[in-house]
């Protein structure tokens, strides 16, 4: 008799643990459950609706919970309808049993949506013209999202709520030259912060890559900062003067290419205008090619028309009106390449500018003073001085040496006319064309 109890309770241990391990894999299906899950989502909206099937139910014995999941599910509004791949939520196993149990949280999943479809869907909800503009602009691209939301002891949402999700093949109508295409990123939305990861776009068949880009709201201002990077864009002038307009006929640009690497910030208050931009990244100039209407030949006799810029790497920041530019690399203008080195910061005001021309195997000639400069000789040339918009330029330091040869000149002044106004200084110390050694200064006093 011992036997046979026993033999029954081991199977009954064994029905109990093959129905534990059942409900805890597999699970049952109920259409129960349906009406709870409507009604929490009624808590958004009372005109919220949801076509559901049987709802997926799994014990969590560790956690001694419920685990609810429903797949193929229609989010209705007004007649319109949004696919849903699944909706997730859990109860405790206490309120199950009593039959007052309630939902303690909700994950929603989509299926792929139509941006614009979504946007449509949002505006049944809120009519705002906002929603509206983004509708207009947004020409195509597909969503995929997550929604997770908590519920409170009486039912109501906390205010804690999270969205993530994917958004793919995103094209952009920005109503001007502009054409950003064929856009991917990820996003993660907490109450008052966004995060945008792995952020890839195409500007003009130009393809940049963000790492991360965060928004911040903080009462009503948006903080938004981020990184952004590029492979290597070739730009010629047309599409060159879709990006910048310059108004100057005496120098254009016809070609450059270039990698660039920044980090920026700005804020963006409750008018949409944007507030303290700043801006610093790295530029990796393979080629910049100007034609400028200049002429050099008076000084540089075999200068050319085409200026090239070659090998540069460029500072470059921009914080509240101020510009600050650091560069070097290689020049061609001759028949041989030169090195130049620049520092150029530009305010409302004024340009301050520091540029150092170093001439290895081409010419100078300074006729005027009967000088010429050949062979590999190194020749170096440094103005520094300060352009003040609508006004002078100062030139604190011009300075032309190679070996002993000096040819140097202090606070030089040019007026609006572009004409000498005023010098304090100026020294010469050079052998000329006829080996004639030269040498004399010219003094400002009072």
């Amino acid at each position: 008799m011992r036997k046979i109890i026993f033999r029954i309770f081991l199977v009954f241990i064994g029905i109990l643990i093959s129905f534990l391990i059942f409900i805890s894999t597999i699970g049952i299906k109920t259409d129960k459950l349906n009406s709870q899950i409507i009604n929490q989502i009624k808590v958004f909206d009372e005109n919220l609706n949801l076509e559901l099937k049987k709802v997926n139910i799994i014990f969590d014995p560790i956690k001694l919970r419920i685990n609810l999941k429903t797949i193929g599910t229609n989010l209705i509004y007004k007649e319109k309808e949004i696919q849903l791949a699944s909706i997730q939520s859990t109860i405790s196993v206490k309120s199950f049993f009593k039959n007052q149990f309630s939902l303690t949280n909700l994950k929603i999943s989509t299926k792929s949506i139509e941006i614009k479809n979504l946007l449509s869907f949002f505006r049944l909800f809120k009519n705002d013209a906002k929603i509206y503009l983004v509708e207009k602009l947004i020409l195509k691209g597909d969503i995929l999202g997550n929604i997770y939301v908590e519920f409170d002891n009486k039912g109501r949402i906390k205010d804690n709520f999270k969205i993530d999700g994917f958004v793919k093949n995103g094209r952009i109508n920005t109503l001007r030259k502009y054409q950003l295409d064929k856009m991917n990123f990820r996003f993660n939305i907490v109450k008052n912060n966004i995060n945008f990861n792995e952020i890839s776009i195409y500007l003009n068949d130009n393809n940049l890559f963000s790492p991360e880009l965060i928004v911040q709201k903080k009462k009503n201002k948006f903080f938004i900062k981020g990184k952004a990077y590029s492979k290597k864009i070739s730009l010629n002038e047309k599409q060159i003067k879709d990006y910048i307009y310059l108004d100057n006929s005496y120098l254009a640009i016809k070609n450059v290419d270039f990698k660039i690497n920044n980090e920026f910030s700005f804020e963006i208050n409750q008018k949409y205008k944007i507030r303290n931009f700043t801006n610093n990244f790295i530029i990796d100039l393979d080629n910049l090619i100007v034609n400028s209407q200049y002429d050099y030949t008076n000084f540089f006799p075999k200068s050319q028309k085409k200026i090239e810029f070659q090998k540069h790497k460029l500072f470059v920041s921009y914080k509240k009106d101020m510009l600050d530019i650091k560069g070097s690399g290689d020049v061609l203008f001759q028949e041989n390449n030169d090195k130049i080195k620049y520092s150029i910061k530009k305010t409302n005001k004024e340009i301050d500018f520091d540029i150092k021309l170093n001439i290895l195997k081409n010419q100078l000639n300074l006729d005027l003073l009967n000088y010429k400069k050949e062979g590999d000789t190194n020749l170096e040339i440094n103005l520094i001085g300060t352009k003040v918009f609508d006004g002078i330029t100062v030139i604190e330091k011009a300075l032309i040496k190679e070996k002993s040869n000096i040819f140097k000149i202090e606070k030089l002044i040019f007026n609006n006319d572009n004409k000498i106004s005023k010098f304090n200084k100026l020294e010469l110390n050079y052998i000329d064309s006829e080996s004639i050694e030269n040498q004399f200064s010219i003094l400002k006093k009072k």
